[in-house]
């Protein structure tokens, strides 16, 4: 361990300290206080790890609170831990975080991200769960209210993640996309809470796509839709994104950071 105030030495330079600790991390973890907030060194490091989760794809910057004092706005929609009024339990609490992450990221071979947008939501910030899609290519943690009905979550899924409803050619032809969400197999009701569906803080959800192909004017009466559903893991990853593209649509997104936003989207 290397504490700056005592072991760099006089006249080193410290951003280069700064970036050292921070290329050879496996998380950062910014303590958060009234006398954080306007230190240039700190903002610059948190700064820098925020760049540095970006480039990893996955978790790499936490907040402790080290009292009931605001985080800064850029960081209010992630998960953050209260050091206060008990340390201890903080501290538990950082370390269940750390190691679901690792057991999660091994198990889907895939990194833990932290949600991709900010939400109006209000949940508690030890209240989370995981959703996996191939479509992804990682697993995200979002904050979760297990008191409230599936469809809710569902919901700030799609708001938060901008997935589309629609993608059409000029209204024409296209698809109409529709989602659910898998636990055990089974498809969560949306009408039940998450805790009575047996939902747990920390487990992870399958995203289910169903794609409907449609098209304003069929040239045959009889006609039927073709409806295909889609499950993470996929038997190919991009299978929905190949999909698309025969039934001469372009993919609209590449990965999780440039999806388009919720509703119709025009090609």
């Amino acid at each position: 361990m290397v504490i700056d105030q005592s072991d760099v030495l006089a006249g080193s330079d410290i951003i280069e300290f700064m970036d050292s600790g921070l290329r050879r991390a496996d998380y950062c973890l910014l303590l958060w206080s009234r006398h954080t907030e306007g230190r240039f060194y700190s903002s610059l490091e948190w700064h820098s790890a925020l760049a540095k989760e970006a480039t990893l794809r996955r978790v790499f910057l936490l907040v402790g609170r080290l009292e009931a004092y605001p985080v800064p706005t850029l960081l209010r929609c992630r998960r953050y831990i209260d050091f206060f009024p008990d340390m201890q339990e903080g501290i538990e609490e950082l370390i269940h975080l750390w190691t679901s992450d690792r057991q999660r990221a091994h198990q889907d071979e895939r990194p833990v991200f932290p949600p991709p947008t900010a939400g109006s939501d209000s949940f508690p910030p030890s209240t989370e769960l995981y959703l996996c899609s191939e479509l992804f290519d990682c697993t995200i943690a979002l904050p979760a209210d297990l008191d409230k009905p599936a469809g809710l979550f569902l919901e700030s899924v799609l708001s938060r993640l901008m997935l589309p409803k629609r993608i059409s050619v000029r209204g024409r032809i296209g698809l109409d996309l529709s989602y659910g969400l898998l636990w055990n197999e089974q498809k969560l009701r949306r009408d039940q809470t998450l805790q009575e569906q047996g939902i747990s803080s920390g487990q992870a959800l399958i995203l289910e796509i169903e794609a409907v192909n449609f098209q304003a004017k069929p040239s045959m009466a009889t006609d039927s839709p073709d409806r295909r559903v889609f499950r993470s893991p996929l038997k190919t990853p991009n299978e929905l994104l190949d999909y698309l593209n025969r039934v001469g649509l372009r993919a609209p997104w590449t990965n999780v950071q440039s999806v388009p936003t919720s509703g119709e989207v025009n090609s």
